[in-house]
């Protein structure tokens, strides 16, 4: 876009702003048309107290700002020093005899006990007049969407903003010493920040609140650089005392020479940073916002009750004092004490400068570029065809300007490309001589059709040959006429590649066809092979099964014998050799072989009892028997079965933590006690004598959690992959001493039982730590 053509929009955009002033005036003359309204004002506290002198001021600097009223009228119930269920009933007389002929168009409450006054005797006292509170503490929207026609602003202190204003000014500060007066609001505010520093990370709370008033100035006077105070009101000491907060404030300065911070602004006093601050001034304009709205018409059921307004207030001279640089302020703030700027103007003065010079830059633009433009005109005019040709010439197509079918104007590019001279080209009839007879009917339809999109055709050079052209044409005035500009580009190599892609695609696609019908009859032979395996599998399993059965029957004569054997021989022979020691050698060696048959004989057993055990519930034909079952009575009776296998004097080395509420769990408990006796006896083999076992019950994600820890050599991490495989044994070596040997089936089992159940097993472990096995059972 041309300047000149810039210029009259600025000049229309100073005008549309000079039009917004002007309306914005004329409502703001319309927001102080009511002056009429008759207005009380019913303060909680006295006339002199910071925090109700603040309201004051918002509420009447707002009225004079946008509707002034002539008649409010202020009452002080005075309860910050009197109790209200001794003063209320006497306001309550008080206000019906003077306000008896009185009525009201809306009444202003602030704090709490003004707002309670008046939800108890508004009927009888004041009835149907709308009611704005602010300065609430605890808002009770429940109750009050009970009471019609009411609305108003809340006050919440907003601890955690300023906390986090404390980490973003004063980045090194880890601790914050916080002091609340002993009186109900005291505790409640100690509350709030105790919940809001849970959610701010890197700073620790030191708590003074309930110490004597000497021992906090102690305490304070020994704070460090890390250090800041947060002041939630000194009002009350332990002993009852009563503070003002210019004493609360003052016992607090005099006694540390580090940052305070407060939640109010009454409380902005010297020694005081600031923080995101309760503003009374900020609640009494919020509230008689409201009360405008309500005056000019609106219902105050249908204004929706207000959040704290409140703001960052910070004072200059003590940001300035401990090196707070003003770069770290959040993007909002009001700053106190800070030094006046040398030039200053108001608002509408400096719109109105703005709006002025804009004006004369606007006209000074308008006439320095429209002689300019003229100059420059000219000059363009005479030198536009000679810059449109080279422009032409430049480009890579050949272009042609035509006008039913009369050629006017080619570039460089069109004379190779169709071979053609210079003056055998002015010899061209008609433009259609360009084209391929097969062709001409498709270039005639996009030459009617005025269609830029590129298409296809064949072109033809002046010897007769024919070749591959991309063309796409465009209608544009050329010197009064509408005429056509073809852009012609040469596409005989793309075509050839075209070609070629097409044969590479056709033998890819025979390739794929190939190897697609070679990997069909792969999936096939697999498949086969797949069932055959199936095959084996089962007949494995069958055969295993069987041989176990087969096995079992001699196996349980082998023990039994050998146990008769041993005890026949100990009792009958044993005593016949002591005289000969070449015979009692020959005896020992027979007990020790013996009972090396047995415990080899017992191990056998379990492994057999174990394989068919995961034999059963692999192949789907083990029985379950569900029942409701008590999962921390059943870990107790397992740890009973443990210790009385281990040595005497274990069993005081497990310990359970058991939570308390564990929900009933539906299982057959013979397989969970199966999963329970098997970790257990895995923990107690590998776990020294002076280490300790033990077993945590939790409820966890819909779920009970078991875990089982020990404080044995732990697991080898590549072990750890494989420890619930069929068979598979951790190897012995320096982290894993000599232990009784297991079947290498208990944990495949275990896995087996849980995953029955929809649970999960798994296992952790920390070479010379110990290990943990943690399986979860939905309820």
């Amino acid at each position: 876009m041309k300047a000149y053509q810039i210029l009259p929009r600025i000049l229309r955009l100073s005008l549309c702003v000079m039009v917004c002033i002007f309306i914005v005036a004329s409502l703001s003359g319309e927001a102080r048309a009511r002056t009429a309204a008759h207005v009380l004002v019913l303060h909680s506290y006295h006339y002199g107290y910071t925090w109700t002198d603040s309201l004051t001021e918002g509420i009447y600097s707002t009225f004079a700002d946008k509707a002034p009223l002539d008649n409010i009228v202020v009452e002080y119930m005075n309860t910050k020093r009197h109790p209200t269920e001794l003063i209320f009933p006497h306001l309550r007389v008080l206000y019906a005899d003077i306000y008896r002929n009185t009525h009201f168009d809306l009444i202003i409450t602030t704090d709490d006990n003004a707002l309670e006054f008046i939800l108890r005797y508004r009927d009888e006292l004041f009835p149907k007049t709308p009611v704005v509170f602010c300065g609430i503490n605890n808002l009770d929207n429940a109750r009050l969407r009970k009471s019609k026609n009411i609305t108003g602003v809340a006050e919440k202190i907003e601890i955690e903003s300023t906390l986090n204003l404390i980490k973003q000014l004063q980045p090194d500060v880890t601790t914050v010493a916080v002091i609340a007066g002993m009186s109900e609001s005291g505790r409640i505010n100690l509350k709030l920040f105790r919940e809001a520093i849970q959610h701010v990370d890197e700073l620790s709370a030191l708590d003074l609140s309930e110490l004597p008033v000497d021992e906090i100035q102690a305490q304070l006077n020994k704070l460090d650089s890390t250090s800041v105070v947060l002041n939630l009101g000194l009002s009350r000491s332990t002993d009852g005392h009563i503070f003002t907060v210019d004493q609360g404030i003052n016992l607090i300065t005099q006694a540390t020479n580090r940052p305070i911070y407060t939640a109010w602004d009454f409380a902005m006093k010297p020694g005081v940073v600031g923080g995101n601050l309760v503003s009374g001034k900020h609640q009494g304009a919020a509230a008689a916002n409201l009360a405008i709205m309500i005056l000019n018409g609106e219902s105050a059921d249908h204004i929706p009750f207000q959040e704290s307004p409140n703001a960052n207030i910070f004072d200059y001279i003590e940001l300035q004092r401990y090196n707070i640089p003003l770069n770290r302020l959040p993007s909002s703030y009001i700053l106190l004490n800070a030094p006046t700027p040398f030039f200053t103007i108001d608002r509408s003065t400096g719109i109105i400068l703005i709006i002025v010079s804009l004006c004369i830059i606007a006209v000074s633009l308008l006439l320095h570029y429209n002689i300019k433009t003229r100059r420059i005109a000219a000059q363009a005019m005479s030198s536009t065809e000679e810059r449109f040709k080279q422009l032409a010439d430049a480009a890579w197509e050949a272009i042609i300007i035509q006008d039913e079918g009369i050629i006017h104007q080619v570039n460089n590019q069109f004379y190779p490309m169709f071979g053609y001279s210079l003056a055998e080209s002015k010899k061209i009839d008609s433009v259609e001589m360009l084209i391929a007879p097969e062709s001409r009917r498709e270039f005639r339809r996009h030459l009617r059709e005025d269609d830029t999109t590129p298409f296809d055709v064949l072109a033809m050079r002046k010897e007769g040959s024919t070749f591959p052209v991309e063309m796409r044409i465009k209608q544009m005035d050329f010197h009064g006429i509408k005429a056509g500009v073809l852009v012609v580009r040469d596409i005989t190599e793309r075509k050839l590649i075209e070609v070629k892609l097409a044969e590479i695609n056709k033998t890819l696609e025979n390739l794929v066809f190939e190897r697609t019908k070679t990997l069909d009859q792969k999936a096939s032979e697999l498949e086969i092979a797949n069932r055959k395996l199936l095959e084996l599998d089962e007949l494995k399993s069958s055969f295993m099964s069987t041989v176990s059965h087969d096995i079992r029957t001699p196996l349980t004569s082998i023990i039994g014998f050998t146990k008769l054997i041993s005890k026949e021989f100990k009792s009958s022979f044993v005593g016949l050799v002591e005289e000969d020691s070449r015979l009692a050698k020959k005896r020992d060696r027979i007990i020790t072989n013996l009972a090396i048959i047995e415990e080899e004989g017992e191990r056998l057993k379990r492994l057999i009892n174990d394989f068919l055990d995961l034999t059963r519930i692999e192949s789907g034909s083990a029985e379950w028997h569900d029942q409701k079952i008590d999962i921390a009575r059943l870990i107790q009776q397992a740890t009973a079965v443990v210790s009385g296998l281990m040595p005497k004097g274990a069993a005081a080395r497990i310990h359970m933590e058991i939570h308390e509420d564990l929900p009933v769990l539906h299982a057959d408990p013979d397989r969970i006690m199966q999963v329970l006796t098997n970790l257990l006896g895995n923990a107690a083999k590998f776990t020294p004598p002076d280490k300790s076992i033990i077993i945590d019950v939790s409820t966890h994600n819909n779920a009970v959690e078991i875990r089982v820890t020990d404080e044995g050599p732990g697991i080898p991490a590549k072990d750890l992959v494989n420890i619930f495989d069929k068979f598979y044994q951790v190897g012995r070596g320096e982290t894993t001493p000599e232990t009784p040997k297991g079947t290498g089936l208990g944990l495949a089992i275990c896995k087996q039982i849980i995953e029955h159940y929809k649970g999960h097993i798994h296992a952790e472990s920390v070479l010379g730590k110990g290990s943990t096995f943690t399986f979860s059972l939905p309820v």
